[in-house]
C-alpha cells in the first residue's frame, strides 16, 4: 500500500500530499469492501499483478514491433 500512496503523490500538484492520499486510498478500499465483501487489500493486490501482466505483454510486443 506505500507503493500505491507514494505513485499518487509523485505529479508535480499532488507532491507531499501524503495525508490527502492516505484518505484517498482508505476510502477507495472502504468501497471496495462494501461492493464485493472481500478484503479490500487482496482485490487491489490481484489487480496490480493482472495490470503487470498487460504492461509486460505491451513491452513485448513493441520490442518484437521495432525489430521488423
Amino acid at each position: 500500500m506505500e507503493r500505491l500512496t507514494n505513485s499518487l503523490m509523485m505529479h508535480g500538484r499532488n507532491n507531499g500530499k501524503k495525508l490527502m492520499v492516505v484518505r484517498i486510498v482508505k476510502h477507495a478500499m472502504e468501497i471496495i469492501h462494501l461492493l464485493t465483501d472481500q478484503n479490500p487489500i487482496q482485490i487491489i493486490v490481484e489487480a496490480v499483478i493482472n495490470s503487470y501482466a498487460i504492461k509486460k505483454k505491451d513491452e513485448i510486443e513493441r520490442v518484437a514491433k521495432a525489430n521488423r
